[in-house]
């Protein structure tokens, strides 16, 4: 009622409020160290996630069914990788061999995709 008009407080009226404000200020300002808080923990957790996702990512490519492959399939995936009509034949075996060990051996080995 006091915020609908423009008259005076009154003495004991003006120490309740007082007292109200001060208890409105210290809550507001344990929420806002709350906040802080919560903020530190949110980027603390945010880092731990994102190298959690790494380890995850080296996971799944590790145990990728790729690297599973015999050398006779990757050879045949190659050749047909390296046919006239395929987009990558213009990059050559090199370009499959840069990928890694095993594929730089199958393309080495493999004299019919040069």
């Amino acid at each position: 009622s006091f915020l609908q008009t423009n008259d005076p407080v009154l003495s004991p009226e003006e120490h309740t409020l007082r007292s109200m404000l001060h208890e409105a200020e210290s809550m507001a300002s344990d929420i806002d160290l709350q906040i802080v808080c919560m903020q530190a923990s949110i980027t603390r957790l945010s880092e731990q996630r994102a190298k959690i996702k790494q380890h995850i990512q080296a996971y799944k490519t590790v145990l990728h069914p790729i690297r599973e492959l015999p050398f006779e399939v990757l050879q045949h995936i190659f050749r047909f990788c390296m046919a006239e009509e395929h987009p990558i034949r213009q990059k050559s075996p090199w370009r499959l061999g840069q990928v890694s060990r095993t594929w730089r051996f199958v393309t080495t080995k493999s004299p019919t995709l040069w």
